[in-house]
């Protein structure tokens, strides 16, 4: 496969299935980039059923379950936010300026920070400072 994702820096994904007759939909933010080619790649913890949750997670088990060729409904970009390059950003659209960003994240909050850290540091004449607290 030559092609990539698309997915703009800053957005994310639904994904849904059909578990046990539910229509399940959850986001997910991609840690793969444009650069990446023929793949998406996610970084997705698996809830397994416990005594505060009974049925565990229904979205990370189904797609821990899946099998190459199965398949899955993918809908996006979805969000407000948008990283263009060099401090430049949207967010619903509108144009914004940033010299640094600040980011704090928890848990599966991190992969959007690492989505926008990637895309700065990727490029080398972009001059953005990040700080993350994680």
């Amino acid at each position: 496969p030559e092609h990539v994702l698309g997915l703009p820096t800053g957005k994310h994904m639904f994904l849904s299935a059909k578990i046990k007759g539910e229509t399940v939909l959850r986001r997910y933010t991609p840690i793969s980039s444009n650069y990446d080619i023929g793949c998406v790649k996610f970084v997705i913890k698996a809830y397994r059923p416990c005594t505060r949750f009974p049925e565990g997670g229904k979205m990370s088990q189904y797609l821990d379950e899946l099998k190459i060729g199965d398949d899955l409904e993918v809908r996006g970009p979805v969000g407000e936010f948008h990283y263009l390059q060099d401090g430049k950003f949207t967010i619903d659209g509108e144009d914004c300026y940033a010299t640094k960003y600040n980011m704090i994240a928890g848990g599966t909050g991190i992969t959007p920070c690492m989505q926008i850290a990637a895309e700065v540091l990727r490029n080398s004449g972009d001059n953005t400072q990040m700080s993350l607290i994680f």
